[in-house]
């Protein structure tokens, strides 16, 4: 276990040699190490999305 910013974290690595870094709580990818290269995932937000940001069209589908 480790913190990154505020978040627990559990670090994983692949047999390959990659480490991801995970959110304890949520299982969110937070920070993958690869070779010399780094990825971060700043300020992640959860749980942020309300019912109207999202929209969904219904369509009449048929099955041959």
């Amino acid at each position: 276990e480790a913190i990154i910013g505020d978040r627990k974290v559990w670090q994983l690595r692949t047999k390959e040699g990659a480490s991801l870094w995970v959110d304890t709580f949520y299982g969110v990818t937070l920070r993958v190490d690869v070779s010399s290269e780094r990825y971060e995932f700043q300020n992640p937000l959860f749980n942020g999305v309300q019912e109207k940001d999202v929209q969904f069209t219904e369509r009449d589908l048929k099955v041959n």
